[in-house]
């Protein structure tokens, strides 16, 4: 069968974690809805977390791997994540856990550390990003976390959580300073925060993009956090 002249759908093998398979699948589905074609998208991760259909209700003789794979976070995919934001907004809907936590709490700014594999990888941040964003907080805040233990070493004397639902939580911060993980730029990107902060390139140890998050900055417009130590705003299309 030639899949180009057969009445194909759209779907990707999914790899990573919530984060890449929220990129994985927000991109595979857009771009077949935006080409009225079916899409066949099986994450259970997806599924679990935000009860999201697997399929449309098109059926398709057969299913091509959109381009881009394994994790769609280039710019000309992130373009119509960005030009699409509302439907992506209405598709991830997060618990209410974190909105009844931080309001009983009585909403602290929220810091979130990724540790584990980012650790062996040269994904985590200088511990330099944490403290001079966190020393223009009014509020003192609490750190969600993966891995407490590393977290620990950053913040001794912070509160510091790992709980049920901590995507919940970051999505529900008004104030959010964000790690370098996928799975906080959705929180970040999907929620309405007072004060958002992301890192840059000069927060890395080392010497390699923060992807997707310089392209966060880029795009967005969202705060980042300058090497002067002083919270700043690059908006849409400047470099």
């Amino acid at each position: 069968m030639n899949i180009e002249n057969s009445q194909y759908g759209f779907t990707t093998t999914f790899s990573g974690r919530l984060g890449n398979h929220m990129y994985q699948y927000a991109y595979v589905r857009l771009l077949a809805e935006e080409e009225n074609r079916p899409f066949q998208l099986k994450s259970d991760l997806i599924k679990k977390h935000f009860g999201l259909p697997k399929e449309s209700l098109l059926s398709a003789t057969a299913y091509k791997r959109a381009d881009g794979f394994p994790f769609y976070q280039a710019d000309k995919y992130l373009d119509l994540i960005y030009k699409n934001r509302k439907k992506v907004v209405s598709w991830f809907k997060p618990s209410v856990y974190g909105m009844l936590l931080l309001k009983e709490k009585n909403f602290p700014p929220v810091v979130n550390v990724r540790g584990g594999d980012f650790l062996s990888v040269g994904r985590s941040l200088n511990f330099q990003y944490y403290y001079k964003t966190v020393a223009r907080l009014k509020k003192d805040p609490i750190i969600i976390t993966d891995d407490c233990e590393y977290a620990r070493s950053i913040f001794s004397s912070n509160e510091i959580l790992h709980t049920s639902d901590d995507f919940s939580v970051l999505y529900h911060a008004k104030e959010l300073v964000c790690s370098s993980s996928t799975y906080c730029w959705w929180a970040a990107f999907l929620g309405e925060h007072d004060l958002l902060v992301s890192p840059d390139e000069r927060w890395a140890t080392l010497s390699k993009p923060l992807s997707p998050f310089i392209w966060g900055i880029q795009n967005m417009g969202w705060m980042f956090l300058d090497s002067d130590g002083q919270i700043k705003q690059k908006m849409k299309g400047t470099q």
